[in-house]
């Protein structure tokens, strides 16, 4: 509870990872939004209130979800990094939408702008698995039918 030193512990090296729990608490399952929300809530504790607008560099949070989530689950050694020997996981974004128009630089649309709508290619252990925004390998249609049905057997127990 309260304000957690995330940037901190990650900076003292320790495995942080980022990640959501589902739609109900931030609303989003987007990590790169999840990422953001890091990135504006540990400015606000560490650099804000002594005037350094620069205290979290944009990249840092994106590399707690990515090289931080890896460490964190124990798989550092297959994935986190595009390296010889890990996994071929991969995610593609797409850099002709409006967002991305603002951005001299891929990479820093990537760390500032960057969101799940502009994931285009999603490769895992070198198999693809969403190609041109679809999702191959899984029933999106009916996991949205389940997740609704879910959703509204929730909504009446709580009521």
């Amino acid at each position: 509870m309260g304000r957690p030193p995330a940037l901190d512990m990650w900076r003292r090296g320790v495995a942080i990872g980022l990640g959501t729990d589902g739609v109900s608490t931030l609303g989003t399952l987007d990590l790169f939004r999840v990422a953001m929300l890091v990135r504006i809530g540990q400015q606000h504790i560490y650099a804000t209130p002594v005037h350094n607008r620069n205290g979290v560099s944009a990249r840092e949070p994106l590399e707690m979800a990515i090289v931080g989530g890896a460490r964190a689950m124990g798989t550092g050694e297959h994935t986190g990094g595009l390296e010889v020997g890990k996994r071929a996981d991969v995610v593609l974004l797409a850099t002709d939408g409006p967002d991305a128009a603002g951005y001299a630089s891929e990479t820093v649309f990537l760390y500032e702008c960057a969101s799940g709508r502009d994931v285009h290619t999603v490769l895992v252990d070198g198999r693809v698995v969403v190609k041109d925004r679809e999702v191959l390998t899984a029933d999106t249609a009916e996991i949205r039918m389940r997740a609704r049905a879910r959703q509204n057997e929730l909504s009446k127990v709580l009521q």
